[in-house]
């Protein structure tokens, strides 16, 4: 599984690789994807927002150019908490509040971002992650895995998730949905503003 998306320093099994899914699919492309910056689509004050507490800055952690054509980019953010953090060596982080942002861009037009996805259902079917998809009207497709909200939109896939994830007040998912929309309406913006220039 290629989950570990963060440096060693910050190594957690948060997303799981849709890599070797790709690579079994014989799928190649003749183009590079666009790069893509997850840190820039979200900002701080849409996470405080949600969570109800200042945030830092974003941290990025890009991987770049993939061979299989892909752009990957990570991003996460620090929650501010009241509290000290509970340590505990098992949680992601060492138990420190964060949002942590997973985003893959597929070649234009290469019809690829359900990739994301499907690795998810897959993962499920060998107990690889904490719960079963379950679908969600976000997005082109959407789905939430127990610890997290995947979702594609055009040749973009992405994973968003808020740790601690427990969320007693609320149905498991809604903090993810909620900065999903923001995200989206980001992708949206920047997939109309180059078909006006395409246009030109």
């Amino acid at each position: 599984m290629r989950g570990k998306i963060l440096t060693t320093l910050f190594a957690m099994t948060l997303f799981l690789s849709y890599g070797d899914l790709v690579g079994a699919q014989g799928s190649s492309t003749s183009h590079a994807a666009e790069h893509i910056d997850a840190c820039v689509l979200l900002l701080p004050s849409e996470i405080s927002t949600v969570v109800h507490l200042p945030v830092d800055t974003g941290i990025s952690r890009d991987a770049g150019s993939q061979p299989d054509g892909t752009y990957d980019s990570t991003c996460f953010w620090f929650v501010k908490t009241k509290e000290a953090p509970t340590v505990d060596p098992q949680a992601p982080l060492g138990g420190r509040s964060f949002v942590i942002l997973h985003v893959i861009r597929w070649p234009a037009g290469s019809g690829l971002a359900h990739v994301f996805l499907d690795a998810f259902y897959q993962a499920s079917l060998h107990d690889e992650i904490p719960g079963k998809p379950s679908p969600r009207a976000l997005g082109d497709d959407a789905l939430w895995w127990g610890d997290g909200l995947a979702v594609t939109r055009g040749d973009v896939g992405f994973g968003i998730s808020v740790f601690p994830s427990a969320s007693p007040h609320a149905r498991p998912g809604i903090r993810e949905e909620q900065l999903t929309r923001n995200i989206l309406k980001k992708l949206d913006e920047r997939a109309a503003s180059v078909h006006r220039s395409g246009e030109r």
